[in-house]
Order: C-alpha cells, then sequence, then structure tokens
C-alpha cells in the first residue's frame, strides 16, 4: 500500500518541480529506519506543513503526512518506559499537531493566498536547512538543533480575513486526526480501561489475554531502569502483537481504533463539543462539532499571543488575591487585581464564546422555564486556563458587541478531548457497579478534609456533604493517610476531597492532591485505581483542574485523572478558591444534584451562577468551578 509521502510526493511532482525534490528529500528521512524516532517525527511535521501549502489542495495529503507522523509519534510513548520519559520524549513535539491544523486550513480558508504560501516557503527553507544540519550530525538529538526546529515551526505566520465558518470533508478528517494527535499519554492510560464485553463474548482467550498484558503494564507503571524496564517494553511489543491479531478478528477491525468523524458528530447528540485550537504565532481556530457538521471557525479577533498573555495575567491576579504575609498586596492592589480578572472574563466573552455561541444558535440568554442547552468545550494550550465557562460581558451598555455571559447561555462542561469524553460516557451509561452478586444502590462517599487550622470552614463543608450523601465518617487530619484513602476509592461511588492540591508546571503528571497526613495523592496513583461503581469526585481543592504549562496537550491533571480512573464526571477549580465559600458553593450543588431535579453538569452550573449573584465583584471566588466529563 502506497504510503501517504509517497501520494503527496507523486501529486506535488505534477504541479512543482522543485518542491517536490524537497518532498522526496522529506520521504527519505521519514522512512529511514536507521534515523532516532523522535528525528523521523520532526521530519514528518515538516512534510505535513509542506503538503499544506505546496500546491492547491494539500491539505488532504497534509492529512496523510499527519497521519503517519502521529503513528511514529505514539512510538515515543511506548507503554513500557516510565511517565516521566514518556513526557519528556513528547517535548520536542508540544504543540505540533495543533500547528499543523492551523497552517492546514491556511490552504482551506484561504485558498488563495499568495502571499501566506510564499512567507510559509521561505520558512520551511530554513527548516530544511536546519534538518541537513542535523543529518550531517548523524541524527543524534540535540537539544539546542530540535528547539530551534520547533521555533521556526512555531514562527510560522498567517493573516487571516475575516471568513465564516467552513465546513468540509477534510475539516471532519482534521478533527479527527487533531483529537489522536494530541492526549498520547492519555490515551495509552484508556487503553486498559476499553470495554472488553463484545471481545470477551467472540474471542474470550483473547479477551484474557488482553486483560493480564494491560494489567502487568499497569501494575510496572513504566519502570525507570533495568530488568524491570526491559521486561515492560516486552510486555508493550506483546501487546501490540496481541492488538493487531485482534484487530484481524472479523469485527474488531476498528478495536482500539481512532474516532471516525462519524463517531464525532454522533458524541455531539447531547450538546455541540468545541475544541479551541491554538498555535503559536498561528491563527487561534475553533473547530464545532454537531450532530449536522463538523465546522472550523476563523476566531478572527484573537491572537495566539493574545491568549497567552491572557492566561499569565489571570495567574498573576489569582496569586495576587491569594498572597500571604508580607506578599499580600495592599487594597489598592487586590481590587486592580480583580479588575483585572474581570477584564479577562469580558475579553473571553467578546472575542471567544460568543463568535462560538453565535455559530452554533445559543448566544441568547435562556429564559426561566425553558431548557438549558449544554457545550462541551476541549481547550488546547493556553486556552486551558481561561474560565470559558465564566466569560462575561462587564457593561450592560456594552457597543464592542451582544451583552451576556455563558452562564445566562448554556451549561458547559470540560474534557481533555474526545476519547475521554467517550470513555468518562461509557462507564456513565454503565449506572451502578455490583457488589456480592447484587447491584449496588447506596451512594458509598468518601468524604476527605483538612482540619479547620489548614483550611477554614474545610470541615463545615466537609460535614454538610458527608449529610447530604449520608456518609458515617469525614476523614480529618491523619486518619486521611494514602493507604486508606487509595482504599476507600476503590469502593466509593461519590468522592469529596477538600485539601491543598499542588500543580507542576513542567510535568503534565507532576500534580498531586496533599492529603491531611501530608502525603500525597499523585495523578499516577489517582490513574491506577480500578473503581467498580464509581459516579462523581467533587475536588474542592485548590487548582485541580489546572494543566501543566509544558506539554498541554496531554491536558493531565488532578480532575482528568479522576476521569481516567472510571468517574464519569467530576469537578474542579482552575485555581486556588476560598475555603470559607466552599460551603456556599456545595450547599447550593447538592441541593440539585441530589434531588433528582438537575444533571452534574446542571448543578454545578446554578450553584455557581447563584454565587455569582451573590458575590458578583468576587469573580475569584465563584469563576474557578468547573464540571468535567459526561
Amino acid at each position: 500500500m502506497q504510503s501517504a509521502m509517497e501520494t503527496v510526493m507523486r501529486h506535488a511532482a505534477a504541479g512543482r518541480g522543485t518542491d517536490a525534490e524537497e518532498l522526496r528529500y522529506s520521504v527519505e528521512i521519514f522512512h529511514n529506519p536507521a534515523l532516532p524516532a523522535w528525528f523521523r517525527v520532526q521530519m514528518g511535521i515538516i512534510a505535513a506543513l509542506e503538503a499544506a501549502n505546496l500546491y492547491p489542495g494539500g491539505l488532504d495529503y497534509s492529512l496523510l503526512y499527519g497521519a503517519e507522523t502521529i503513528a511514529l509519534l505514539e512510538k515515543l510513548t511506548d507503554r513500557g518506559v516510565s511517565q516521566q520519559a514518556a513526557e519528556h520524549a513528547l517535548t520536542a513535539f508540544d504543540g505540533a499537531i495543533r500547528r499543523i491544523a492551523s497552517l492546514a486550513l491556511t490552504n482551506a480558508l484561504l485558498p488563495g493566498s499568495l502571499g501566506l504560501a510564499e512567507e510559509t516557503g521561505k520558512r520551511i527553507a530554513v527548516l530544511e536547512g536546519l534538518v541537513e544540519e542535523a543529518a550531517r550530525s548523524g541524527g543524534k538529538a540535540d537539544d539546542e538543533l530540535s528547539g530551534r526546529i520547533m521555533e521556526v515551526v512555531g514562527s510560522m505566520t498567517a493573516s487571516f480575513r475575516s471568513v465564516h465558518a467552513v465546513v468540509s470533508p477534510q475539516i471532519d478528517a482534521l478533527v479527527a486526526l487533531h483529537d489522536r494527535g494530541r492526549g498520547l499519554l492519555l490515551t495509552r492510560r484508556l487503553e486498559s480501561r476499553t470495554d472488553l464485553s463484545a471481545l470477551r463474548a467472540a474471542h474470550p482467550e483473547l479477551a484474557a489475554d488482553f486483560e493480564e498484558l494491560t494489567g502487568r503494564l499497569e501494575a510496572g507503571d513504566g519502570a525507570a531502569a533495568g530488568r524491570a524496564r526491559l521486561e515492560g517494553l516486552r510486555t508493550s511489543e506483546r501487546l501490540d502483537e496481541l492488538i493487531a491479531r485482534i484487530k484481524s478478528q472479523p469485527g474488531f477491525a476498528q478495536f482500539l481504533g481512532w474516532l471516525s468523524p462519524d463517531q464525532l458528530r454522533a458524541m455531539a447528540s447531547q450538546g455541540p463539543i468545541v475544541v479551541l485550537n491554538h498555535a503559536k504565532e498561528l491563527p487561534c481556530v475553533a473547530f464545532i462539532v454537531t450532530t449536522d457538521e463538523i465546522s472550523a471557525l476563523h476566531l478572527k479577533d484573537v491572537k495566539a499571543q493574545e491568549v497567552t498573555d491572557a492566561a499569565r495575567r489571570l495567574s498573576r491576579a489569582i496569586e495576587a488575591i491569594y498572597a500571604r504575609g508580607r506578599l499580600r498586596p495592599r487594597v489598592s492592589g487586590l481590587l486592580a487585581a480583580r479588575d483585572e480578572i474581570t477584564e479577562i472574563l469580558d475579553w473571553a466573552w467578546h472575542r471567544i464564546v460568543e463568535p462560538v455561541l453565535d455559530r452554533i444558535g445559543y448566544l441568547e440568554p435562556v429564559q426561566p422555564g425553558a431548557e438549558w442547552p449544554r457545550v462541551w468545550w476541549i481547550p488546547t494550550g493556553p486556552f486551558n486556563a481561561i474560565p470559558l465557562q465564566a466569560a462575561m460581558c462587564k457593561a450592560a451598555d456594552c457597543t464592542e458587541g451582544q451583552h451576556g455571559s455563558t452562564l445566562d447561555c448554556v451549561v458547559s462542561s470540560f474534557v481533555p478531548g474526545f476519547q475521554t469524553l467517550a470513555h468518562a460516557r461509557a462507564r456513565a451509561a454503565r449506572g451502578p457497579g455490583v457488589r456480592g452478586g447484587e447491584r449496588d444502590s447506596a451512594p458509598h462517599a468518601l468524604i476527605v478534609s483538612e482540619p479547620d487550622d489548614v483550611l477554614p470552614g474545610a470541615v463545615s463543608a466537609a460535614r454538610f456533604a458527608a449529610d447530604a450523601l449520608g456518609a458515617d465518617t469525614v476523614l480529618v487530619g491523619s486518619d486521611a493517610d494514602l493507604a486508606t484513602v487509595l482504599s476507600a476509592l476503590e469502593n466509593s461511588q461519590w468522592v469529596q476531597i477538600g485539601c491543598h492540591a499542588h500543580s507542576s508546571p513542567d510535568r503534565p503528571a507532576g500534580s498531586w492532591i496533599q492529603l491531611p497526613s501530608g502525603e500525597a495523592l499523585s495523578v499516577p496513583d489517582i490513574c491506577r485505581i480500578r473503581p467498580d461503581s464509581a459516579r462523581l469526585a467533587v475536588l474542592t481543592a485548590c487548582g485541580t483542574a489546572r494543566s501543566a504549562e509544558r506539554l498541554s496537550d496531554e491536558a493531565v491533571h488532578v480532575t482528568s485523572a479522576f476521569l481516567l480512573a472510571g468517574y464519569p464526571e467530576a469537578v474542579g477549580t482552575l485555581w486556588e478558591v476560598e475555603s470559607t465559600q466552599i460551603e456556599s458553593f456545595l450547599r447550593g450543588f447538592y441541593a440539585r444534584a441530589l434531588d433528582g431535579t438537575a444533571t452534574t453538569a446542571h448543578a454545578v452550573h446554578h450553584a455557581v451562577r447563584e454565587l455569582r449573584d451573590t458575590i458578583s465583584d468576587r469573580p475569584h471566588v465563584w469563576a474557578a468551578y468547573i464540571h468535567a466529563g459526561s
């Protein structure tokens, strides 16, 4: 079967001779098995950019390049290596798929943009020079050279004119590729959680082998070195061979396969799904998935650097408000920080949320008694830090656009990607678990809390939750040790954790919850649990939904870890929240979530609206809460 690279080369050769030679060079490098995988991936990225830029209709071939590149990129995240090693391998390619998506769209949105093509061609020429330099060095990994290559890729700029949303089969394929190329580490984790019921019924021996191998890999969790690491790599190879065998069975060709555009559209049956694509110095695009179509909406008033700057401004404002001791600003500084948050919410509404909701027809406020529509957001890059669910116009007499707010128009939910959303919905569809041969109906609840001298008001909030959920005990202080919490998580339908949380700016899986015992409940710890009947995790710890700045495409944080573990839904926070206000949120939330009148997402939504209406001048409190999952 002819490869994507060869197909593109043949078509390009018919149109532009010199550029065809450049493509031929890319093909040769990419297909050279003697070169390191990281180097070949670099060439695959360049090839995808070339294909999008060389000739009319190149988007189709850019997609083919991207597919082959992602297949090779997946090999860099081998299941047998440690989480840290996999993260290190992906560092040089962070955001590459997003860049390919944005640049490929220039072909679809601006088919006649010769100036853009010429400028991008110059950039590619620089890339080719850097690649030749690397080839002369024997293809050995060089952090500086790798950084220069990705810097040039990131500097490719596009000047979009104002256009309507684009709908085409290529956009369908691009969104599917975009989802597969992001969250590679999450996808690896999801393999062991896939539903095996159909396989078990048709081929029980293959299902048993799959469970045995994935269980062995999960138990080892990528041993760092030595014999254990070698054994992990061998087990991973055996799993690859097994997956190939399963795919060869009739009816199982799509086992662990990519989600198709048709499947993506079907997932929008409960509400539109919006992917916000951020690519350094390239246009920002919203991919909007509905049951009818997948469209690409150019966010013409949003520059990539603006999103990055807004995320940093928001972080500084939050840090100022929650600073303690000598670092705490004067009253004027605190007021300025609040105003900064309000400005960012206003910017997010007019530049991001308003055009998206206008496109999908949800821009008008929901009237009393009317049904609330839902929207799922999949942010990428610095978009992860923006509180889209709380975006609002700050001026009633606004002349910039329509006065409104996300909270008045839609119920928002967040997921790292389509694969995670599909996993969460599959878990939700299972319903209560089975214990001792009988279907479980009691909401087994785990409540963990810091003592009040650490987090004022935390115990009161925890006891309220315990009463609401019918929990017998609240784990406070030293009683909430790691072993006890991990054991309880395996058997709990409802979980509420009110503790300090920490996120690592450099490592996606480096986030953790600091338990009252002083021990860390880490993201890998959470990912390893296998709850049988999990329903919801309420994480009022600080910043449980905050993504790492590096490798933001992986979107691995405490909240997403609970989704991966098997909790269909979670409530998290984008930043630190005032512990004294948590009970107010929980009262509004549980009042709706437990009386059967609202879904979890609706309960979060209305609890936040109540907070906003009560303390509208304190957006640092009410704008932090998010709903994640199904």
